[in-house]
């Protein structure tokens, strides 16, 4: 049980503030001093009674959060962003879409000297404290910088109109009122989230993935198999309600780990390079010799583990280097030497096409090629102008055995440990 002393958020908290941060306004942000277990309970069904036992103290990772907003509402508008492409929206697009909104925020007539008010969820929502009408907003068309494809796009912000208005402190209120009977009001919860992380999720130091949120460049776990562990901190606003206590909300932080890939060359490293790190140096499919190619059981490994993963191709010329990003399909069965390409109505090697067209020599000819982008489309590229990216790994993606055990040894910490880890996650 919390003592009302250390978590409070009343009514008056919510609407006395006449402007919003990108992060609200937060105070009182400390962990809970005092904890102390529920009181037995009175109808016989618990164990033992009043007088059995002893009192004691405990620690957790909620602390109190104290939240100003005007008026206790906000509301929440529908937007458009569209991008040069097609393609249906990915999780990686969230970057683009909050530099977007971003600069947006900026140029437009209607929110000058509002900005500040507004915050995104990286797709459709907007949530503000102020109330605009449809007709005051126009179609803006932005240049922006995409960090993924490391060069500028055009992007459109279209449609922007209010469809609720999320009355944050009634709900809250309400929902307390109850005795935590009634459903949680998600609504507001979700706004209120989305407000708190608003100023990681526009901070290019840092990664946000889901609710955590892992600094770049931070500290990482080395797992093997030319993958790692990204370590970072999860964050929740938590609703907690007693008829006693009034309303009460706490920020629930906690250490998090993802699986992610390292950022190392394809075939060339200081050691070695990706491929002879998830081959295992040898230990899975035999020995590797990356200069007679790979055997038909590393090339199923390595194109399993390769698929759905980014890539950075990078192809020297004498303009310079050529850079772009794809998304591994798989890789090929046949070696690059064998591996053949239509060009003006001519089949040719992939080895021949580049030393023709590039003038560049591929040293491992008997590695296959990878099979990127479209389905639609044969690109063919060869590994050894490829490294792989750091990023984190799919949910569909399994970490292998050996990585998940690592991973488990290395994540699981004393809870003083633990505390130390939150604590510096917060600062």
């Amino acid at each position: 049980m919390v003592t009302d002393q250390e978590l409070s958020l009343s009514s008056s908290d919510l609407s006395t503030d006449s402007s919003l941060s990108p992060a609200c306004s937060m105070s009182k942000l400390s962990m809970v001093e005092e904890l102390y277990p529920p009181q037995p309970r009175v109808t016989g069904l618990f164990p033992g009674n009043s007088t059995t036992g002893r009192p004691c103290k405990l620690e957790t990772n909620h602390f109190s959060l104290a939240l100003k907003i005007p008026e206790g509402k906000i509301y929440m508008y529908d937007v458009t962003v569209e991008p040069p492409w097609k393609r249906p929206y990915r999780r990686s697009d969230k970057k683009l879409y909050h530099d977007a909104i971003k600069m947006w925020k900026e140029v437009c007539p209607a929110i000058k000297g509002e900005k500040n008010c507004w915050v995104f969820d990286g797709y459709k929502q907007l949530f503000s404290t102020r109330q605009h009408a449809e007709t005051e907003f126009k179609k803006e068309t932005l240049v922006v910088w995409s960090r993924e494809d490391e060069r500028e796009v055009e992007v459109v912000i279209k449609d922007v109109q209010k469809v609720a208005d999320i009355m944050v402190t009634r709900d809250i209120v309400e929902w307390a009122a109850k005795g935590r009977s009634g459903g949680i009001p998600q609504d507001a919860i979700q706004a209120l989230d989305i407000v708190l992380k608003q100023a990681v999720n526009t901070d290019l130091s840092w990664e946000s993935i889901g609710r955590s949120y892992f600094p770049s460049p931070g500290h990482t776990l080395d797992l093997g198999l030319g993958k790692e562990a990204w370590c970072g901190i999860f964050s929740s606003i938590r609703p907690c309600g007693w008829k006693d206590h009034g309303v009460l909300l706490t920020l629930n932080i906690d250490t998090a780990h993802k699986p992610a890939t390292k950022q190392m060359h394809l075939t060339d490293g200081v050691e070695e390079g990706y491929l002879q790190q998830v081959l295992g140096g040898g230990k899975k499919g035999g020995t590797v010799d990356l200069g007679k190619g790979l055997t038909e059981v590393q090339r199923r490994i390595v194109s399993k583990d390769m698929e759905g993963l980014k890539v950075k191709y990078e192809l020297p010329t004498p303009e310079g280097v050529r850079k772009r990003q794809y998304r591994v399909i798989e890789a090929r069965k046949k070696p690059a030497k064998e591996e053949l390409i239509n060009v003006e109505g001519e089949n040719i090697s992939v080895v021949k096409y580049f030393l023709k067209q590039y003038g560049v020599s591929l040293k491992y000819p008997n590695l296959p090629c990878l099979w990127v982008g479209s389905r639609d489309r044969s690109t063919f590229i060869p590994m050894e102008l490829c490294s792989m990216m750091s990023q984190p790994l799919p949910r569909k993606k399994k970490l292998p055995d050996e990585a998940i055990a690592t991973m488990i040894r290395q994540t699981a910490v004393k809870p003083l440990d633990r505390q130390k880890k939150i604590m510096e996650g917060l600062q």
